[in-house]
């Protein structure tokens, strides 16, 4: 995410996630405690008890809750399929309908949309996976990244996507990228970076285009540039490159997904910010690569220099989801804590530490205040957020339009439950 510009949790990321989310994917799967049941390699989480068959009669598991964050709103995917989201609402990115000028400081329900399985959020815009593997996206559609084939400015409202049997989604700045349960991956929206993977630059995309991956398992979207965990627990990256957020060894932008170096294998969940990537291995560590100038790489270094190969996180262990927000990541980690590294100038660190002034950040992983049983982690451009196994979700950081949930637009330096989930 950026307040600025843009971001990507995501998620996976979502970043993005968050942000960053399919069915069942990576190269294995992660047991969390037993209370949990079982999460997907890439940070989502199976409801065990909800395994459907979808129009192809393929299996698909129904996921628990899933939360991602946007850059001044977030989106949680509950239990039973229907999604809730709050925060700024300016470009109708919380879904609800209501008029754009609204801030939401309490989670309000998509309208249209009771069977989600996979949730994502953008720079000002979201989108959903359905149980039937179709796609609807709601928001700001300035470069056509709701994919609906028309460029209109915004939807209140979710509209349809014209891609079918899509297992996971991944919002980034001003573009949109789904993976198909067959491993091909689809991008749409903005292209000015070659953020779309089909080969060409600027311009853009109302309608998904096809980038040539036939082996993708799970994506992530940063504010430029993609990244998606291919079935050999390599990785593929494509778009801006400027900071070597790629992980190509190099600062050349890339048009097409180029595969990573073997110096990256046994990748299991992969997460884009702003301007770097994070991985998390199937051996519970992280691994960074790009832009520094925060510490968001998480070696212990300040120094305002880029990476454009993947640099182990310092202190990370038994990472089973990972995010990452503008400048800033956080993993949720076996025990159930979760750990953040990065820019803490809104507490999106979550450690309690209030920035008196200037750009407060650690190098290091810090542990989040007040959370004690995550799942998986959701990262908007300066807030975070962490989901349980149950209905519980927390946030903090920046809360200027209400995107932590609680009623309030004051600031949350340590992790605050969301109200009215």
């Amino acid at each position: 995410m950026r307040r600025t510009l843009l971001h990507g949790v995501l998620l996976a990321a979502l970043g993005l996630v968050a942000v960053a989310c399919n069915a069942i994917v990576g190269i294995t799967d992660v047991r969390l405690r037993a209370d949990a049941g079982k999460a997907t390699a890439d940070g989502g989480v199976e409801d065990p008890d909800a395994a459907i068959d979808d129009d192809s009669g393929q299996p698909v598991v129904r996921t628990g809750l899933l939360v991602s964050g946007g850059d001044g709103h977030t989106c949680a995917k509950l239990k039973d399929g229907p999604v809730k989201c709050w925060g700024d609402n300016s470009q109708g990115q919380l879904g609800s309908g209501a008029d754009f000028s609204t801030v939401a400081k309490l989670p309000v329900p998509v309208v249209q949309l009771t069977d989600a399985n996979r949730v994502c959020s953008g720079y000002k815009h979201s989108c959903a996976v359905r149980l039937d593997g179709t796609v609807a996206c709601w928001g700001f559609n300035l470069n056509g990244q709701l994919g609906d084939g028309n460029t209109s400015s915004r939807s209140a409202v979710p509209v349809v996507v014209d891609l079918k049997a899509v297992s996971q989604i991944a919002c980034g700045g001003n573009f949109t990228c789904a993976v198909t349960r067959a491993g091909g991956v689809s991008c749409w929206g903005g292209n000015g970076s070659g953020q779309l993977g089909n080969g060409t630059s600027g311009g853009g995309s109302a309608i998904p285009v096809a980038t040539k991956l036939t082996t993708a398992a799970s994506i992530a979207a940063g504010e430029k540039h993609a990244c998606a965990v291919l079935t050999t627990g390599r990785v593929a990256c494509w778009g801006a490159n400027e900071s070597g957020q790629l992980g190509t060894g190099s600062t050349s932008p890339e048009l097409e997904p180029r595969e990573l170096p073997p110096s990256l294998p046994d990748v299991a969940e992969i997460a884009a910010g702003q301007a770097f990537t994070c991985a998390r291995t199937v051996g519970k560590g992280v691994k960074c690569f790009g832009a520094n100038n925060a510490g968001q790489l998480g070696t212990n270094s300040l120094t305002p220099t880029t990476s454009s190969s993947a640099l182990t996180v310092q202190g990370v262990a038994d990472a089973v989801s990972i995010a990452a927000g503008n400048e800033h990541a956080c993993v949720a980690q076996a025990s159930g804590k979760v750990v953040c590294w990065g820019s803490n100038a809104r507490g999106q660190l979550g450690n309690g530490v209030i920035a008196d002034g200037g750009i407060a950040a650690n190098p290091l992983a810090v542990t989040v205040v007040g959370v004690t049983d995550a799942v998986t982690v959701g990262a908007g451009g300066l807030h975070t957020c962490a989901a349980n196994s149950a209905t519980t979700v927390k946030c903090w950081g920046a809360n200027d339009l209400g995107q932590i949930g609680n009623d309030s637009q004051t600031i949350a330096y340590v992790a605050t439950t969301v109200k009215s989930l």
